[in-house]
């Protein structure tokens, strides 16, 4: 077994699972911005800048959608930047998450989930790097 291959199958995966999520979950914002179709209600936005989910759908289809599942075919593939791109894409998540907690004032399991996975992908990401130089 390769060296790389934990934190490579590790970040493939996360990416995988988180992409796939997002792309679900923004979709599904974007169909209903009054979020009725993932059981919330504009009323949780209150604190935020936005009157539904129709933007925060579409940022969470592309950013953590779109952009985590092409970042893990990039890993899948091994191109030359994917250990950059898998700690980008944990930051990213990480700064997600920090600024929806920030909007809706609250703390859920599912914020807490998607931090650590955010704090994971960045870590396998400094692994693949180390490893490559």
């Amino acid at each position: 077994m390769k060296k790389d291959c934990m934190p490579r199958w590790i970040a493939i995966v996360l990416l995988l699972l988180t992409g796939l999520n997002a792309i679900v979950a923004g979709t599904l914002f974007i169909v209903s911005p009054d979020g009725s179709l993932m059981g919330m209600s504009v009323s949780t936005l209150r604190f935020a800048p936005f009157g539904d989910f129709l933007v925060p759908g579409i940022v969470l289809f592309t950013v953590n959608g779109c952009f985590n599942i092409i970042v893990a075919l990039l890993v899948f593939f091994r191109t030359r930047y994917h250990a950059f791109l898998v700690s980008f894409q944990g930051l990213v998540l990480v700064g997600w998450i920090i600024v929806q907690v920030c909007m809706l004032r609250v703390i859920n399991g599912l914020h807490l989930t998607l931090f650590t996975v955010g704090v994971m992908l960045f870590l396998a990401g400094m692994f693949l790097h180390r490893e490559k130089s």
